[in-house]
């Protein structure tokens, strides 16, 4: 069984009347364990904690659970997974909802600007106090603090876990951040640019182009690390050109194409209309475009077709210069490295090569990453490589970084079959 207390007033009070807002009449709330040292008010800044434990055998540990997208948590599922592996479990919303693809019901406030109060909490706030509430809650629930407190998460999660270290290094003893979803306000503002291309070039080349291309590069640099398993293991070593596919005739779905010289997947410097017999559109990313139009340009009716070159250079550089110190890294790992050269004795990073976001792909997927932090935590194990599956039974150790995973002879399923070296 489980056992939930959330937390809603910590920081925050929510009043009857927005006029009655105000710190001077609001008591402060009693925290079993803690003392709240400041409370104040705001109608537009609540946020929320959960605290997930399980009633016997605690593992005396403390799990921070990580969001995806613009849900700075996950779903109960996730929590009750964690909790089924005797961790207690803290996560916050950030004061915003579990909508993972839009930010417009907090992003702004009623005078159309950007809530700056919300945006920090989702950058990096709410995940300090979150950490904070955690061990409270967990000491006044079974008399005794957490032992070890972890993070885990993915993609946003993956983000916050690096945003922990980097602010609150106190907060966890180990974290794993999985696919972080970092330098945000420039990728997500370059993640736009597919779809600003084939705007431009009012061309929108049918899904089995891009298939193709995909496998042509798979085939030409497949066999780099010394095997044909579907998977380029050194895209850095890659260099095949997808111009050399120009011509190609291809069956989508029954109906003839051909790759051309214009096709803005092939190369997006041209400026030729392309099109084909296909009635193909374009999607913008959904978190992109609400990062673009609700917090660059605070117009949440903006007019993507409006876009030039100008404007889209101008709306990337607005986005980095003015949100690069609340939400923004920049190749972190390289960073991190530069400034400490001692990075692996504490940090390492695993490449997993053919992995889809998070889960998923033809390569093989981590497997127990944070199983091997708690043994880095508490027995002093580092991880010389990281353990992964393949969907078709294939094992393999994923290579810390800069190191490559190359057949060395033997079961090509067989993890023991491969080497990690230095290729660059």
């Amino acid at each position: 069984m489980v056992s939930m207390a959330t937390v809603t007033e910590f920081f925050a009070a929510t009043v009857a009347q927005v006029g009655n807002c105000s710190s001077d009449i609001i008591p402060y709330s009693s925290i079993p364990g803690g003392q709240v040292l400041d409370l104040s008010a705001a109608p537009d800044d609540a946020v929320h904690a959960t605290v997930w434990l399980p009633f016997r055998n605690w593992n005396n540990r403390l799990q921070g659970s990580g969001g995806v997208g613009y849900a700075m948590r996950s779903e109960d599922p996730v929590l009750a997974a964690a909790v089924a592996q005797n961790y207690t479990v803290i996560a916050t919303d950030g004061d915003h909802d579990l909508n993972r693809w839009s930010s417009k019901s907090r992003s702004l406030d009623a005078s159309g600007n950007v809530n700056t109060a919300l945006l920090e909490d989702f950058a990096y706030v709410a995940l300090g106090d979150a950490a904070t509430i955690g061990k409270q809650i967990a000491a006044s629930f079974y008399g005794r603090a957490p032992q070890y407190s972890y993070r885990s998460g993915c993609s946003t999660g993956g983000r916050q876990g690096l945003m922990l270290a980097q602010r609150y290094p106190t907060a966890y003893n180990g974290i794993m951040a999985a696919a972080p979803a970092i330098n945000w306000p420039g990728f997500l503002v370059a993640e736009f640019w597919p779809q600003f291309v084939m705007a431009q070039l009012q061309a929108f080349p049918p899904a089995c182009d891009l298939d193709a291309i995909t496998a042509a590069t798979i085939r030409a640099c497949d066999d780099i690390d010394g095997v044909v398993d579907g998977v380029i293991s050194a895209p850095d070593l890659c260099g095949f050109d997808p111009r050399t596919l120009v011509g190609t005739r291809l069956n989508c779905s029954r109906v003839g194409v051909e790759i051309t010289r214009n096709n803005p997947l092939v190369s997006s410097l041209t400026r030729n209309i392309y099109s084909t017999s296909l009635n193909c559109t374009g999607v913008p990313f959904a978190i992109s475009a609400d990062w673009i139009s609700q917090i660059v340009l605070q117009d949440p009716s903006f007019d993507f077709t409006t876009l030039d070159h100008k404007a889209l250079e101008e709306i990337f550089t607005r986005s980095k210069d003015t949100y690069n110190k609340v939400i923004g890294t920049e190749q972190y790992y390289k960073l991190v490295e530069e400034k400490d050269p001692s990075v692996r004795d504490f940090y390492r990073f695993f490449e997993a090569p053919g992995v889809y976001h998070c889960r998923g792909g033809a390569g093989p997927v981590p497997i127990g990453p944070l199983g091997q932090m708690v043994d880095w935590v508490e027995n002093r194990i580092a991880p010389e490589t990281g353990d992964a599956l393949a969907a078709d039974g294939r094992r393999r150790g994923l290579c810390p970084y800069t190191l490559v995973s190359v057949y060395r002879g033997g079961d090509v399923k067989d993890a023991t079959s491969y080497q990690c070296e230095e290729m660059f």
